[in-house]
């Protein structure tokens, strides 16, 4: 029997709970969370015990590093504002409850539920592209490929500089512990470390000489390949920037974003705006991605009641918010696609076409 089997029963269960909650409340709760990741601890104890024999020390191992990758992940992504705690914490559920056997297509040792985490993301983003496409406008999306290409040109050095010196910092890294080397890891991993790096003309200076290293000791960097690749990887993560920073509220405004009233602002909204306070007076300005400048240190779970008191106190009449999205359904959604494609869903598709 495969062993699938077992945990699906608390897969299916602790998604459809929580996609009830969070459709409804906008809330994971902890109790569901740690239901499902005390399941998955009785099924993998009841596995281990009955095939103590027969597995091996590397997939015991394996089992407790896939767990730390996803909680490191996990609370790494709430960190960097992409998804709540919540959130973080129904992802390092999920892991727990995929048994190692589900990823057959693109298994990486050590953390498999890279794939996991691959495969949420591309649900993600087919729902929101669905959102976009179906509400575009061609002048919206005319303004936003604009906006998109002059915004392009600013900070390249650095983008540059961090990529080329970070992807051969997590090469020799990734290739020490025995994973892999992913793309998508890499990108992950530098999207994480990117707001918990202090900016300046010394994070400039180190990636410099960071570079020049990699100039005269890695050869990889030298063929046409590698350029191709490189090239690749900087635009795809410019424009990622540029789309978490404002590039899709722009094309579906009325679906990600609105102006409202203060008076009407309620706890879980989340400001698309920094408020400010220059010569006495308080203002609305464009958020910056990772900013640190508004008076308002909100969390990704939105604003608080407190928060909420202290912007009706600045004379503002209204501010911008984004609508928030359940992700547990399409958390959910990724946990079924892992499993019916037994690892990568681009892979089998892949094979499949």
């Amino acid at each position: 029997m495969d062993i699938i089997w077992l945990f699906l029963p608390g897969i299916l269960g602790l998604g459809i709970i929580t996609s009830i909650e969070d459709i409804k409340t906008g809330l994971i709760r902890n109790k569901w969370v740690l239901s499902g990741i005390v399941y998955a601890f009785i099924m993998n104890t009841g596995l281990i015990i009955f095939y103590w024999g027969s597995l091996s020390h590397q997939y015991l191992l394996e089992i407790l590093t896939n767990l730390l990758f996803a909680i490191i992940m996990g609370f790494g992504l709430w960190y960097a504002g992409i998804w709540t705690a919540g959130d973080g914490k129904l992802f390092i559920a999920f892991a727990a409850l995929i048994p190692l056997s589900s990823y057959s297509y693109g298994h990486i040792n050590w953390a498999p539920s890279l794939m996991l985490l691959m495969n949420i993301f591309i649900i993600g983003l087919i729902f929101s592209l669905s959102v976009i496409l179906r509400h575009l406008s061609i002048p919206r999306l005319v303004s936003t490929t604009k906006k998109m290409l002059k915004e392009f040109p600013k900070r390249l050095l650095e983008s540059v500089l961090y990529l080329f010196s970070l992807y051969w910092v997590l090469n020799l890294a990734l290739s020490a512990i025995g994973i892999p080397s992913s793309a998508f890891l890499k990108i992950i991993i530098a999207f994480i470390l990117f707001p918990l790096i202090p900016r300046g003309k010394i994070f400039i200076y180190v990636l410099l000489l960071i570079s020049i290293a990699r100039i005269f000791l890695d050869k990889d960097v030298y063929n046409s390949q590698f350029l191709i690749g490189f090239i690749i990887n900087v635009i795809i993560w410019k424009s990622f920037m540029f789309m978490l920073k404002e590039g899709l509220t722009d094309l579906a405004y009325e679906q990600f974003c609105t102006d409202i009233d203060i008076r009407h602002l309620k706890p879980g909204m989340v400001l698309q705006q920094d408020i400010v306070k220059e010569n006495g007076k308080f203002k609305r300005i464009p958020k910056p991605l990772f900013s640190k400048k508004s008076m308002i240190d909100e969390e990704p779970e939105g604003l608080t009641s407190a928060q909420i008191n202290i912007l009706k106190k600045t004379g503002l009449k209204r501010v911008r918010v984004s609508r928030t999205t359940p992700f547990a359904p399409i958390m959910t959604v990724g946990a079924i696609a892992t499993i019916l494609a037994n690892g990568n869903i681009l892979i089998l598709l892949s094979f499949v076409l």
